[in-house]
């Protein structure tokens, strides 16, 4: 699949970290081996790579034996729910219903089973059954996600289906003619598609016609290694929306599932593809690089001062999050067994043991106005322990006058007792005065975080007027623009007489 350029020998047979810290924080990988197909029966190909057991991976090459060590280990006997179950989907999907935002991507070669992995066979699609045993992850994931998280009582289920072909972007659930879309980056919102317009849906049967409908708008051609070969990587996104999810200081949150089908690694002289293909295969390839390239950048020893290469691609653009950001990623590798993969099979096993190494630090995703009412509630909650500080400081700072006047009354008579309480304000440098003063500066920075309180208040009030006023003012200036384009042409075609009744003068 990447090229594998590095001297150093690979992650094999080397004793992953076990710690419970390091299994929630790293990307999770797992491993699919696909059986051997007919073609590769009747040529009586042998299979080279061997699952020992559910994480070990071996493989044999000139009598040589490699070994790699994954999350999960799948072997040609896998089922479409041995995969579910062994790589823990439903952990992302439930984590998805609280506000993460989480992935599950296929790569390898093609022809490996990626495609099958994630969407299920072609057929799936004609039949429009439920519950099939060769449904994919996609299917099984909104399945679950539709019993622990029903529509309705604050909580909206939305779909985006892309592809990304020839470098670029198209929505696969617009009915209209094919147009390319704009990825666009921002620093506090990270990559995002414009004009990629979510649908909502309300079931397993709405969210299997989107799939459907989708499916038949990818571009799939022919070639040596595949009959029905993706020519583009594509990427469904579903979008969980909550009111009322269990989070610091409570609001809405909105979480995301994404699952992504790449397209696979190419060599041309054993796929022979010509004119449209080739140039198909050479932008598949090169994205992928990219995306190993990223790979690579991001478990360097020193990933934190290195750059990674996301803006040269525009898969990596996308999967920008996943890899490095804020989410919870789980990657298949799909591999083909025999020793004519081999090359390619080892390429994706080496950035698949890398890519273990690569640390997202996944965060619940909330709104402008969820995180402005969290920080305020913490604001809150300080000036309350405050509040609760300062009685106790008072409490005891009167508890010992009281004991200190109760001693002076005891020793000198209730006369001198009345003038030590008739007496007039504490001296400078007295502790009573010193206590005094730390009350009254105490008492100032209370109030100073109250009128910064207010102050947030008000600007989130007149933002929100702000917001309201934009589209006035966007229609305003289109019409202006309107005018001065009509105008524009009329002294175009003024002039343009003018010049006409002088030529013939």
């Amino acid at each position: 699949m990447f090229q594998h350029r590095s001297k150093r020998q690979p992650v094999d047979g080397k004793k992953m970290k076990n710690s419970r810290t390091q299994k929630e924080s790293n990307v999770t990988v797992a491993v699919r081996v696909r059986p051997l197909n007919e073609a590769e029966r009747e040529k009586r190909e042998q299979s080279v790579v061997f699952c020992t057991d559910k994480h070990n991976l071996q493989v044999s090459q000139g009598g040589q034996d490699r070994c790699f060590s994954f999350d999960a280990v799948l072997g040609p006997d896998s089922s479409q729910e041995d995969v579910f179950e062994a790589c823990q989907v439903k952990r992302l999907v439930d984590m998805a219903t609280q506000g993460y935002s989480c992935t599950v991507f296929a790569f390898g070669q093609t022809g490996s089973g990626k495609t099958f992995t994630i969407t299920g066979p072609h057929s799936v699609f004609q039949q429009g059954a439920h519950g099939l045993p060769s449904h994919g992850l996609m299917q099984r994931c909104l399945s679950h996600l539709l019993q622990v998280c029903p529509t309705g009582g604050g909580v909206t289920l939305q779909a985006s289906y892309l592809e990304i072909y020839n470098e670029q972007v198209r929505d696969l659930l617009d009915p209209r003619p094919h147009c390319p879309l704009t990825v666009r980056g921002s620093g506090t919102q990270g990559f995002r598609v414009e004009n990629l317009a979510p649908v909502e849906f309300r079931s397993l049967d709405d969210f299997n016609k989107l799939l459907a409908e989708g499916q038949r708008r990818r571009h799939t051609s022919s070639h040596l290694l595949n009959e029905r070969s993706s020519r583009g990587h594509a990427i469904l996104t579903v979008y969980v929306g909550s009111q009322s999810v269990g989070v610091e200081g409570g609001g809405a949150t909105q979480g995301k599932l994404s699952l992504v089908d790449l397209a696979g690694s190419e060599r041309v002289k054993v796929t022979g593809c010509k004119a449209e293909l080739l140039e198909e295969a050479g932008n598949i390839n090169r994205s992928l690089l990219t995306l190993g390239k990223c790979i690579a950048a991001l478990v360097d020893a020193k990933g934190r001062d290195r750059h990674v290469p996301y803006r040269e691609s525009k898969l990596t653009k996308l999967l920008c999050d996943s890899l490095g950001g804020t989410g919870r990623t789980l990657m298949i590798a799909c591999v083909s067994p025999t020793a004519s993969s081999l090359p390619e099979t080892l390429n994706t096993l080496f950035y698949s043991s890398q890519a273990r190494r690569i640390r997202p630090k996944p965060l619940v995703n909330q709104g402008r106005r969820e995180k402005l009412v969290s920080t305020l509630q913490r604001e809150i909650r300080l000036l309350h322990r405050e509040n609760l500080l300062l009685r106790q400081r008072l409490s005891s700072f009167q508890e010992a006058r009281r004991s200190e006047l109760e001693v002076k009354h005891a020793g000198s008579g209730g006369s001198e007792a009345m003038t030590v309480e008739g007496a007039g304000p504490s001296r400078p440098g007295s502790s009573s005065y010193l206590e005094a003063c730390l009350l009254q500066e105490l008492n100032q920075e209370k109030n100073k975080l109250q009128q910064d309180k207010v102050e947030l208040l008000e600007c989130q009030e007149s933002s929100g007027q702000q917001r309201e006023l934009l589209p006035e003012e966007n229609t305003q200036l289109l019409d202006k623009l309107q005018d001065l384009k009509r105008e524009q042409i009329m002294i175009d075609g003024v002039q343009g007489k003018a010049r006409r009744s002088l030529g013939s003068i």
